[in-house]
């Protein structure tokens, strides 16, 4: 579940809201529709998620088709097969039936620290809102498999990069400790725009969910101060062994603080 992050164990990876409504009758007419867009394709997975005439296994087939004949494919994850899925919710979101603490191998589960930090080259398939990153080993990325994600393989949805260990840790101090002044005066070194109150507020609720989320998963007597690592367990018909990371904050946010690039 390398990929399948915490924001995707503890999030519906593709929850779009939407104002206007409109009825898809089949892949072709979404296709016909024009799926150009992230938020588009989401609409179409949720409208088909929503029909009462496909069982939940025919849903995922569907998916499946609009998938595979869309132009659009950045970030977007479908099931790969039924084994993996609880069903969907009242708005079409898939409900994926996520493996226990956290998708890791219970035994390899371990923090985060500075002296145990993250790798320096991260990836991860799926948008940059989820949470979970694996290592890049030198014989190459690993496979869905390996990461026990549980989509249709997607070259679309790969991201990779590198991680800031030179200040991770600081900026994470920062905001458990509540110091917005000692967090941007870590920024104001780096060359990065200061936070203000309002977007420090949600970095610390962010973080407490977090903590408190992870207790909750992997329980108590593990120190996910800065995250936690290990080994992703087997699932289904998918071997597991990757390196998995989950940290407090989102790709998307580590980005904003010069966390990863």
């Amino acid at each position: 579940l390398t990929s399948a992050e915490l924001a995707d164990a503890l999030l519906v990876s593709q929850k779009v809201g939407y104002e206007d409504v409109w009825d898809l009758r089949n892949v072709g007419d979404a296709l016909e529709s024009g799926i150009n867009s992230y938020a588009d394709f989401s609409k179409a997975i949720s409208d088909i998620g929503m029909r009462s005439d496909l069982t939940d296994a025919q849903k995922i087939s569907e998916l499946q088709k609009l998938f595979e004949s869309s132009n659009y494919k950045a970030d977007i994850n479908v099931p790969s097969d039924i084994q993996y899925v609880k069903g969907f919710d009242a708005k079409g979101n898939v409900i994926y039936d996520w493996p226990p603490k956290l998708g890791f191998d219970e035994s390899t589960i371990k923090s985060i620290s500075r002296t145990d930090s993250l790798p320096d080259t991260w990836d991860r398939y799926g948008y940059m809102g989820g949470s979970n990153f694996a290592d890049v080993p030198p014989t190459g990325k690993y496979t869905y498999s390996e990461r026990a994600i549980p989509y249709v393989e997607n070259e679309a949805a790969y991201h990779t990069g590198a991680f800031n260990n030179a200040t991770y840790f600081d900026k994470i101090d920062a905001i458990k400790n509540g110091d917005i002044d000692g967090l941007n005066t870590i920024l104001s070194r780096e060359g990065i725009a200061n936070v203000d109150s309002s977007y420090f507020k949600n970095l610390q609720n962010t973080y407490n969910d977090f903590i408190e989320d992870t207790a909750n998963a992997v329980g108590s007597n593990i120190d996910a101060t800065y995250g936690l690592k290990g080994t992703a367990a087997s699932w289904g018909d998918m071997s597991g062994g990757a390196g998995q990371y989950v940290t407090p904050l989102n790709g998307s946010t580590m980005k904003r603080l010069g966390i990863i690039n």
